[in-house]
């Protein structure tokens, strides 16, 4: 904590216990509990607080004149403390109705440099900082208030270094351990803070040190509470000493005609050859009695030979031992009458029991007679789950990669019918099939024997036109006895996180959880089904901690959940958690860090359709949470592409709010933004032009409608009314720069240079974009500043200066690429395009354009298609003008259907393509093969450019 100044200001210290310093001395706090509180929301907040809310807040349970008369009392004694403890007669400063420490009087609060270290990005010094929960010895509801906050934003900036640990240099993996080491240091029982320790030491190299880590956490939860870690953090433990078991050198494999196992088998077979109890895990169907069989033929002859495999899927409790008895009597001579221990150990024998999930308990008992037994006897077992032995190694098998999974399902399909000859789209067909099949083997042998009868396109449409895979009917029985095996609380968190579709965190989970178990429950249930091989856990070294279920196993849950009643409760539940989730960061996810949510959103965007589809069915409350989702995900919608989706999410959201003023010109506000991203301008600038009106009569100037006036310039842009447009930027910049909006004002910057770009105005342009991207950069705005500088490149190409502009479009295709905005990844590929064509680098310039064009295509973004159309015209107009031509009309039709006029910085291009096609093709056939190209759909047009041959060394 930073000391005050000699002259009695106070240095305040919120995280933890109050404390206050002046100079170097502590500050005897206020002996009553009322004027600490108050002291501390003064010392909190950087504005001054309203009278009425104090008196509510700290008195909450008073009537008001009560509440009132109390605050009057309290900033008596507070004023007088203060006096005594700095020398100042008046130290607060009183408002109409407010009230305020001097500002004069402080020399720093922590709280405050925490918040300030966040909005510098200066994640390090803002954790450390953080010094424990705010006021940790008041309760006050709005400290609590406070507290939450505070600890989300702390826990939030150590994910944020942890993740970038992962995606970064060494330097950042140091940096998130010491934040990680500080966080612990705060809450040592926090397991999940020593989880991601582990992951980020595994993912660093350091795969001691993270279960070193684990085994200190373990040894200091045993000695000072006298209990266990979570079954997530054994997992989690087990699953890193395996993978390094399986990491050291093993015997060389046989050749076999195992189908994409081969790696698998060799880690296997050196555990074999290593552990004395090995089981293999894994779902119904994926492979683990085929895998055994194979990994003990690559061991050396000498112990392949003692291995006796013994099926166990039908055994009983009574029966096991005595199968095992006549199984190893085969195998050692004159052993009559002797115990199946000293049968093992004579015959130092690998014992192999295939199929134990019915016995488990029993195999457990029997595995650990028979290794107590003699130290020669060696097990392996398959299951769903580990048996629990002490010393057992777990090998988890996971289904299929793709193309092994597609090479299986040809060499089963050849067998059930070997005159078929492959033709055109059948692999495109076999791999949407095994991934739907989850690449599970005997499921894709199921769907390959089906051919005998049915074609590939059948089995395809059957699978996603049914909720159930093909073969299911036979895995069936293997997910029932994995089920029966569960505790009712296994089974009912089963069932309600089958209800996610593209699977979940630990702590979405939770939420989704909150109303069927407790929390400790939760996590243990979870736990067990991750045993159970029904749920697929985060990989050892993943800092992204995503649980999913492969599509067979949620196939039988929800199944399951429908027969007894349970499907939409826990619908219901997984929207609720969804949602929640994402409203509360909604404002981030609008803003300009958006970008860093993005890969995190494609994950769940399964999940968000799921929770809107279900509370649009909901009563008022959850339709309100439906329109909260909504524009939560409205920026990710518009910039990743699923704008169509959103659109009509919007539109039902405009509808519900229509009684509700100010959320309906919210709503309308994103719907003008998606109308335009989806290519209908005229429409856009209706929509903004309206929102501008509206707020204009309800909050003149303010930072909405100098949002609502940068949205309609772009969109008068869009459609030509550059005047307009200019009027409208130039007045939202004012507003933005009058209320202190940084980015907002940085953002109108960029539209303003873009506008004068538009019109051929290049040399103010470029001033613009160049102070545009200084604010952006500023502010971090990654994806935001790639964009400026593509246009800024744009500027230079057109003024003629080409290695300048190549420059620039390098770097707007990097920070574009670097932050995942596909949107700025798409429009930067068509900048540089334009330039390398200029230096007859033609192939590299197409390999650009037909690069932006599969995002525009993907996007559904109009202005994109359009420009990847009109850029591939220009690149092929010299060696294939027919075909530019044809792609320079489709873009026509599409200028005219979104009511966008080419501008006239485009003019100049299109001119010269124009000039180039007739040249060489006579006018009347460029015109012909143009006007061809406007009865092609835009789509088809897209086609045609992703398989055009340029021919350019012709």
């Amino acid at each position: 904590m930073e000391n005050g100044a000699s002259d009695g200001r106070l240095s305040i210290s919120l995280f933890g216990s109050l404390l206050v310093r002046s100079a170097t001395r502590d500050v005897a706090l206020p002996a009553r509990r009322g004027v600490r509180e108050l002291f501390a929301a003064l010392a909190l907040s950087a504005v001054p607080l309203e009278r009425p809310w104090l008196a509510h807040a700290l008195w909450p349970d008073a009537d008001d004149e009560t509440a009132r008369a109390n605050l009057r009392r309290h900033v008596a004694l507070l004023d007088r403390w203060l006096a005594e403890q700095t020398g100042r007669a008046h130290a607060l400063v009183r408002g109409g109705t407010t009230l305020a420490l001097d500002a004069d009087l402080i020399a720093s609060v922590d709280t405050r440099a925490f918040d300030d270290a966040l909005a510098a990005d200066a994640l390090e010094e803002a954790i450390e900082r953080y010094g424990g929960d705010l006021l940790r010895d008041l309760d006050a509801e709005w400290i609590v208030e406070h507290r939450l906050r505070l600890r989300a934003r702390y826990e939030e900036a150590v994910g944020m270094l942890v993740t970038r640990a992962r995606l970064h240099e060494t330097s950042d993996a140091d940096a998130a351990l010491r934040s990680l080491q500080h966080a612990r240091a705060i809450d040592p029982y926090n397991e999940s803070w020593m989880r991601m320790s582990m992951r980020v030491r595994y993912a660093a190299g350091d795969r001691a040190g993270a279960l070193h880590d684990y085994h200190t956490y373990r040894t200091m939860l045993r000695d000072e509470l006298d209990l266990e870690p979570m079954p997530e953090t054994l997992l989690l433990a087990e699953s890193m000493r395996r993978l390094e078991a399986a990491a050291e050198p093993a015997a060389p494999l046989e050749p076999t005609t195992f189908i994409g196992r081969a790696r698998e088998v060799v880690e296997l077979a050196a555990l074999i050859a290593r552990e004395r109890l090995v089981t293999v895990t894994g779902e119904p169907g994926v492979g683990k009695t085929r895998l055994i069989l194979h990994a003990i033929r690559a061991l050396p002859p000498d112990e392949r030979d003692r291995a006796i495999v013994i099926d166990v899927t039908a055994a009983t409790t009574e029966n096991l031992e005595r199968l095992l008895v006549r199984a190893l009597e085969r195998n050692v001579p004159q052993a009559w009458g002797a115990s199946c221990e000293e049968l093992a150990a004579r015959a130092r024998a690998i014992v192999v029991l295939d199929g134990c999930d019915r016995v488990m308990t029993a195999c457990a008992s029997l595995a650990r007679r028979l290794l107590a037994a003699s130290g020669d006897v060696r097990m392996v077992t398959t299951s769903r789950a580990a048996l629990g032995v002490p010393g057992e190694a777990a090998f988890r098998l996971a289904p299929l990669p793709i193309d092994d999974a597609v090479a299986l399902f040809f060499d089963r399909m050849h067998a059930a019918r070997p005159r078929h000859q492959l033709r055109d789209g059948d692999r495109a067909l076999a791999k949407r099939i095994c991934a739907r099949l989850d690449g599970l083997p005997l499921a894709i042998e199921l769907a390959a024997a089906r051919t005998r009868v049915c074609s590939l396109r059948a089995i395809d449409i059957e699978l996603r036109t049914s909720s159930a895979s093909p073969g299911l009917d036979r895995l069936v029985a293997g997910y029932e006895s994995s089920r029966q095996l569960l505790t009712p609380v296994e089974e009912r968190v089963f069932l309600r996180l089958a209800a996610f579709p593209s699977g979940w965190t630990s702590s979405t989970a939770l939420l989704a959880l909150r109303d069927v178990v407790p929390l400790h429950d939760g996590i243990a249930a979870l736990a067990a089904l991750v045993e159970r091989s029904l749920v697929v856990p985060p990989a050892a070294d993943a800092i992204d901690t995503r649980y999913t279920m492969l599509a067979t196993t949620r196939d039988f849950a929800l199944a399951r959940a429908a027969a007894l009643g349970q499907r939409e409760a826990d619908a219901r539940a997984q929207a609720l958690a969804t949602a929640h989730q994402y409203i509360a960061i909604g404002p981030r996810l609008r803003r300009e860090r958006a970008a860093d949510y993005y890969p995190e959103l494609e994950r769940d965007r399964a999940n968000c359709s799921a929770a809107l589809q279900t509370l649009w069915q909901g009563d008022d409350h959850d339709r309100d949470l439906a329109v909260d989702l909504s524009l939560a995900l409205s920026r990710f919608w518009a910039d990743q592409g699923p704008a169509r989706e959103g659109e009509r999410w919007l539109q039902r959201a405009l509808e519900h709010v229509n009684d509700r003023p100010e959320k309906q010109l919210e709503v309308l506000r994103v719907i003008g933004t998606i109308a335009r991203d989806l290519g209908d301008y005229d429409a856009s600038h209706r929509h903004f032009r309206q929102l501008v009106t509206e707020l204009g009569a309800r909050q003149p100037n303010s930072v909405e409608w100098a949002r609502a006036q940068t949205l309609a310039a772009n969109a008068a842009r869009m459609t030509g009314a550059f005047d307009e447009a200019l009027t409208r930027i130039r007045a939202a910049h004012r507003a933005f720069v009058d209320h202190g909006e940084a980015y907002l004002a940085a953002w109108a910057t960029y539209a303003l240079g873009t506008i004068l770009l538009s019109v051929a105005r290049y040399a103010e342009a470029r001033v613009e974009l160049e102070l545009a991207t200084q604010a952006f950069n500023d502010v971090e705005a990654v994806a935001d500043s790639s964009s400026s500088i593509a246009n800024l490149s744009l500027c230079h190409f057109y003024d003629g200066r080409l290695a300048v502009a190549h420059e620039l479009a390098r770097e707007s295709l990097a920070r574009a690429r670097a932050s995942g905005h596909r949107y700025y990844i798409a429009h930067a590929l068509l900048n540089e395009a334009l330039v390398l064509h200029a230096f007859d680098r033609r192939d590299e310039a197409w390999a650009d354009v037909v690069e932006a064009s599969r995002a525009g295509a993907g996007l559904g973004s109009l202005d994109v298609i359009i420009g990847a159309l009109e850029t591939a015209s220009l690149v092929l107009a010299g060696t294939r003008p027919d075909d530019a031509a044809l792609l320079l009309g489709s873009a026509d039709t599409g200028r005219e259907r979104a009511h966008a006029p080419r501008l006239p910085v485009d003019l100049p291009l299109h001119h010269e393509v124009v000039g180039i096609g007739e040249a060489a093709l006579g006018r009347e056939r460029f015109a012909a093969c143009r006007e061809r190209g406007r009865v092609v759909s835009l789509g088809d047009a897209l086609t045609r450019l992703a398989t055009v041959d340029p021919a350019f060394a012709a």
